[in-house]
């Protein structure tokens, strides 16, 4: 080497440039030792030649595609090797040499043909499922900031609605098919790597799936109807969300880094005056507060938001069964002060063992979360006065501007409710499962599954106000809550398969189950501090101390079984049973008995259905029908407790107070919430796998819904109880659309569609808030107790309640100059008087039509997707323009800022149930948008760099801040955010 050096060295110029030109001219004549290869692409099971196949050249993006009869002509390298694929067969290479002629059989893939869909205590090619089902995979969740499992699947599968709170780290609204019940919840059951969990939250959380690292999800399944459902019994009305996490594949080890530097800032414009305006208004309506208006020009809202960054580092080892994952990850909300920190480890151990006749699965997470609750102080930056500044040094008040004296009623400087307010939590959760999985000896397809997991979340919450920060009440206060949720499942079931004869094939599995729940909770408040010198630390010095308790045990035991059998592999059937016995109930409702069964049927696979298979590859239809039940409400509802009075509830005898013990209100006789649910299907495949999808009619009536509601008087210790009140139904349609648009050797674009529509109906209320029939409901703000929806017969769920307003001129009649009510609004029943009597049902928040629309596409090494969503004929109550949008405002605990839409009404004093107020609130949302560029040149690593942008865009006629408001009252959301991302993802 040191002798070529050397000669290299004392070569002249011109013997250099001698050299590189005879390197330039041997490289040419190495690169000029190329050919031209022809040949054909054909079925290797009919021999039929393949159009559109792909043949690239390893290692590069050069290639073509093969023509209508298979055959295809590209010039490579000798050295080269060629790489034939085609959607639904199996990749094949093939090394050039000295060949020009190369012709290829490839054959189908049976096992993508043959996806394997988890379905609850097993799984099913996804060819034989008779349920309606949907997995997606990671390579379609949405991608970005993102903390909780469920915002993977926005947009992504028909009849799943998943409504973002808006505030980082929150909890989705998640509804499935529709709203299942009034007060028990509607959410769905999560089970996560097989076991069943409690989505329940406690202080100091603010999603309790945050304890899950979303990179380490593999696949999302959901289970919408009965029949698949009905495995898990009384907890599968809502419909079921099975979480699937990685595991070790291979032989060899992969190191995986994720990381991201994010950056949100509050996109909108509040609909408020500025400096300028409201010092205008108040000179020319309101003079008296003149001497209240100051020389700043002050945007409350800008002070009251932030631009918020994050960063989030995700390691994982695989190797060998072992997977090992952690992530650290900090997110600033938009909100000043607003933070949420995760730092979480996950285990998956998967082994064989006795010449693989025992599996073991082994699996563990742990999530530790510290939230910094930033006050959401959006509200009170609608009302402050704009002229005023922020802080004042001679203040009492910490050095914060504050236009009134403690005791006075009215709105609060914004940012120092921020500023000197602390509210702290910290929550840490483990899930742990230990599964064994043992193959009977001498018994074919026999096997029994025995797993125990546990979950344990331990939180605690303080809150702490000093005695500088102004208040209406006492100065200095604190809040300490703390809770302990344990949960611990047994499960035991076997599962045994048996083909008989050649067109039989039956599996049948049974099992027990049983889990228990408990709740621990300790809370403190002090109130009137000494000293704030221990912030939260310290309740001793308080004057006053309040504090309580908690404790409940709930149990479940279950038995369940399901028996899959298929005929011809054509006609297909599944039978489910679970029967539920529950602690949640008294003695007499604590048992039932939740059934399903479904059919199918592969009518491609029919002779005299020969006309199905010019166009389609799949062509299968399904029915289901079954019953499922709810339980998901507070414990001990059946019986009644006692709880001592209050000091102005005692009771005197002679010259003694004593303190009275009070029952509470129950039904002994509560019973499940039941639901039944019948489904059609049609699942189709055309093109050779490159379009497929499902098509879905269904009816889902709920039964004994659950409803604290009014009680005449004298039949039990209270005014109110929780019991079943009536029946609903939801009917839907459902669409879902996948395509490969492209596939072509250096452009490939898949895109998805879905589309659905519910339809849910109030149809039976056996009790209500007075003689009207109805039962009121939506809380709002501006007035004390006041609602503006209903739960009425014949009505759907969140729907509005309101006065008809009489318009002009396309603008409400205002209550000006000698408008009265009358003149205002529709006296519905003609009786002169405008009232409660005269509010009708005017339409609801639920939407008629949802769709979602997902594209990716790849050109070379970069990748461009993105998700759009929309909703059509949801209407939304826009409570901040009702209570904040009239004249009189200024001079209530004022002078306060007003909002705008008061310039449009012309509204002098609040007109909370005004049918004005109630907005289309239609809109189409491009949620995320991904570009990314993968970098190949080297073997052993792979680097992809990505950017991505959350909440991009928002078409609505909707004048407030969002149109997507869970429940259809926008009484003041957290503000939505742009959140711009760059990240790293290497994998070696």
């Amino acid at each position: 080497m040191k002798k070529i050096y050397w000669e290299l060295k004392n070569l002249g110029a011109k013997g250099k440039c001698f050299l590189f030109i005879g390197l330039l001219l041997l490289g040419e004549s190495l690169s000029a030792q190329s050919k031209v290869v022809t040949g054909q692409v054909k079925d290797a099971d009919d021999g039929a030649g393949i159009p559109g196949a792909n043949i690239l050249i390893k290692g590069t993006s050069t290639g073509t595609t093969s023509d209508v009869d298979g055959n295809y002509r590209l010039e490579v390298p000798e050295e080269a090797v060629l790489v034939f694929s085609f959607i639904g067969y199996k990749t094949l290479e093939e090394t050039v040499g000295n060949r020009s002629v190369i012709n290829v059989d490839i054959s189908l893939d049976i096992e993508e043909l043959q996806e394997v869909i988890v379905v609850g205590y097993g799984a099913q090619q996804k060819k034989d499922v008779t349920g309606v089902v949907a997995k997606v995979d990671k390579e379609n969740f949405n991608q970005g900031a993102i903390t909780s499992p469920t915002e993977l699947l926005a947009g992504k599968v028909a009849g799943v609605s998943i409504t973002n709170s808006g505030g980082i780290g929150g909890s989705p609204q998640v509804r499935i098919r529709g709203t299942s019940s009034i007060n028990a919840s509607s959410d769905p059951l999560y089970v996560i790597d097989g076991v069943i969990i409690d989505n329940g939250g406690t202080a100091g959380q603010r999603n309790p799936l945050n304890f899950i690292n979303t990179e380490d999800i593999e696949s999302i399944t959901v289970l919408k109807d009965a029949s698949a459902a009905a495995i898990y019994g009384s907890r599968g009305a809502k419909g079921v969300i099975i979480i699937n996490t990685k595991n070790a594949t291979g032989d060899k080890p992969q190191i995986s880094y994720d990381g991201y530097y994010s950056v949100s800032n509050f996109i909108g414009e509040p609909q408020i005056m500025k400096a300028n305006q409201f010092k205008s208004l108040i000179d020319s309506k309101y003079p008296q507060f003149s001497e209240d208006l100051g020389a700043a020009n002050t945007n409350w809202i800008d002070e009251v938001t932030q631009t918020a960054t994050g960063m989030k580092h995700a390691v994982s080892i695989a190797n060998k069964g072992l997977y090992l994952s952690l992530m650290h990850h900090t997110l600033d909300g938009v909100v000043r002060h607003d933070r949420i920190e995760r730092n979480i480890f996950n285990l998956n151990y998967n082994n064989k063992f006795f010449s693989d006749i025992v599996k073991l699965n082994v699996s563990l997470k742990n999530g530790f979360t510290k939230n910094q609750f930033g006050s959401n102080q959006v509200g009170a930056a609608y009302d402050f006065n704009p002229t005023v500044p922020v802080r004042n040094d001679s203040s009492a008040f910490g050095g914060y501007y504050e236009p009134r004296a403690v005791g006075e009623l009215g709105v609060q400087n914004p940012v120092a409710q921020q500023d000197l307010s602390t509210n702290i939590g910290r929550s840490f959760r483990s899930l742990g499962k230990v599964e064994v999985v043992v193959d009977v000896p001498g018994v074919k397809g026999l096997s029994i599954t025995n797993n125990v997991s546990y979950d344990v979340t331990t939180s605690k919450n303080r809150f702490f106000q000093p005695l500088n920060l102004f208040g209406v009440y006492g100065k200095g206060s604190l809040t300490y809550d703390e809770a302990l949720k344990t949960s611990v499942l047994l499960e035991s079931f076997a599962n045994y398969k048996k083909q008989i004869g050649t067109n039989n094939n039956l599996e049948v599995t049974a099992g027990y189950s049983t889990q228990t729940f408990n709740f621990e909770s300790t809370a403190f408040f002090a109130d009137s501090l000494k000293s704030d010198l221990y912030e939260y630390y310290d309740i001793s010095q308080a004057k006053e101390i309040k504090s309580s308790q908690g404790y409940s045990e709930t149990k479940q035991e279950s038995v369940f079984g399901r028996i899959n059998y298929s005929f011809k592999d054509k006609y297909l059937a599944t039978a489910n049973f679970r029967v539920d016995g529950s602690s949640q109930f008294g003695k007499d409702n604590r048992y039932a008995f939740f059934p399903s069964l479904a059919l199918g049927w592969r009518l491609i696979d029919e002779s005299f259905a020969y006309f199905l298979n010019g166009p389609f590859d799949d062509f299968k239809l399904r029915a289901g029908y079954g019953k499922l039940g709810n339980q998901e409400f507070g414990a001990y509802l059946y019986e009644t407790f006692y709880f001592s009075g209050t000091n102005d509830a005692r009771y005197q005898f002679g010259n003694e107070y004593v303190t009275t013990l009070r029952p509470t209100a129950v039904d002994p006789g509560i019973k499940w919430e039941l639901t039944e649910t019948l489904n059609i299907g049609l699942d189709y495949t055309l093109t050779g796998g490159r379009v497929y999808g499902s098509l879905e009619v269904y009816q889902r009536n709920t039964d004994d819904l659950l409803f604290r509601t009014v009680i005449p008087a004298g039949i039990n210790v209270g005014d109110r109880v929780l019991t079943n009140v009536g029946s609903m139904v939801n009917k839907g349609i459902e669409l879902e659309l996948s395509a490969v648009a492209i596939d072509k050797p250096n452009f490939k674009w898949n895109v998805s569609f879905n589309a659905s529509h519910n339809q849910n109906e109030v149809t039976k209320i056996t009790g209500g808030s007075d003689q009207s029939g109805f039962i009121q409901d939506g809380g709002i703000s501006g007035d004390v107790g006041q609602t503006i929806q209903i739960i009425a017969v014949g009505q759907p769920l969140k729907t509005f309640h309101v006065l008809e307003h009489k318009y002009a001129n396309g603008k409400p009649i205002p209550d000006q100059g000698l408008n009265t009510k009358r003149d205002m609004y529709v006296d519905q029943n003609d009786d002169g008087i405008i009232n409660e009597n005269d509010l009708v049902p005017y339409k609801n928040a639920n939407p008629d039509l949802e769709f979602g629309f997902t594209s990716n596409a790849s050109l070379g090494d970069f990748n461009l997707s993105f998700t759009l969503r929309s909703k059509v004929g949801n209407y939304v109550y826009n409570n901040v323009a009702s209570s904040k949008g009239y004249f009189n405002r200024i001079k209530e605990f004022g002078p306060n800022n007003i909002h705008t839409s008061a310039f449009e009404t012309q509204f002098q004093n609040k007109q909370l149930q005004s049918d004005y107020y109630v907005e289309d609130a239609s809109f189409v949302k491009l949620d995320n948008i991904t570009l990314s560029y993968t970098i190949k040149s080297v073997d052993f690593v792979k680097v992809r760099l990505y950017g991505t942008a959350q909440n991009v865009m928002t078409l609505t006629k909707y004048s407030g801040l969002d149109p997507e408001v869970a429940g259809g009252v926008d009484n003041g959301l957290y503000p939505r955010s742009l959140n711009l991302i760059g990240g790293l993802n290497i994998t070696f």
